[in-house]
């Protein structure tokens, strides 16, 4: 734990430089820093986090023939293929170790590509993005990462970049196929209390009697192996709603509201992010 706090603590001279300096040239120089050092963290652990089995077998079975029909519990669920290729690539001239240092890389790079061309305060911004993603990035975050190079395209209304884009994550995770939509939602203009009330039906709909019954509703409809496994692992969970869930949820409500507050009045300003869509 020692060395967490201390990796995430040389975040803060950063995030007080950039608040008081206007120094382009020397913020690019900052994240630069940190960009290296996090990938040499991210990618250099061994044995190190709760995937690390998981995704290390997956790394050592793939190969250029079971790319599109690799299983990753050996059932019907298949490994998405992009994710499988870029596996089977780094294997070609690297170890796993490899693999997590390119990953890692990349991610940490859209990071820093991110705060530098779309916000006014990047060391910032490159500091709450690595604060509010997993210390270890895995197949998720890295489809995640992904999605963040569809910005150009949602600033430009470039529907075929944003389609491209989306589905290149999509062969990452499948779960990111939500965010298609929100290529027509976001051009809608959504007051500060619709968003509250949206935000409050979707909290009240995930509770285990009622979601229950969607996700085996939809597990019927799509007729995917690896979303009809997913709802068979959900319903056959055991949930525990005691007072410590009861707290944390509460408070992750109360932040997400305050989180749309504050984005609403602050963009209306436009004093946080300097990006526009029309």
């Amino acid at each position: 734990m020692l060395i967490y706090i201390i990796l995430y603590s040389m975040l803060l001279p950063g995030i007080l430089y950039d608040a008081v300096r206007k120094s382009l040239s020397a913020k690019k120089a900052v994240l630069g820093f940190y960009v290296l050092l996090f990938t040499l963290f991210r990618g250099l652990r061994w044995n190190t986090g709760t995937d690390w089995s998981q995704y290390l077998w997956h790394f050592q079975y793939l190969n250029i023939d079971n790319v599109f029909s690799y299983s990753r519990y050996g059932g019907d669920e298949t490994l998405e293929p992009l994710y499988a290729l870029i596996n089977v690539l780094v294997g070609f001239v690297g170890n796993y170790s490899l693999f997590l240092l390119v990953t890692n890389l990349f991610v940490l790079y859209t990071y820093y590509w991110f705060s530098i061309k779309y916000t006014p305060k990047p060391v910032v911004t490159f500091a709450l993005l690595l604060l509010c993603a997993s210390f270890f990035p895995v197949r998720m975050e890295l489809a995640v990462t992904v999605l963040m190079w569809t910005i150009p395209s949602l600033v430009h209304k470039d529907f075929k970049s944003f389609l491209f884009v989306t589905f290149l994550a999509f062969f990452i995770h499948k779960a990111t196929i939500v965010y298609l939509p929100f290529y027509w939602l976001l051009h809608c203009r959504f007051g500060l209390f619709l968003q509250i009330g949206l935000y409050t039906v979707c909290t009240f709909m995930i509770n285990e009697a009622l979601i229950s019954k969607i996700i085996l509703l939809l597990s019927l409809l799509i007729p995917i192996s690896s979303v009809q496994v997913a709802a068979q692992n959900y319903l056959h969970s055991n949930f525990d709603y005691g007072l410590e869930s009861v707290v944390s949820g509460s408070m992750s409500y109360v932040m997400a509201v305050s989180f749309l507050v504050l984005m609403h009045y602050s963009l209306y300003r436009k004093k946080i992010f300097c990006i526009e869509f029309q």
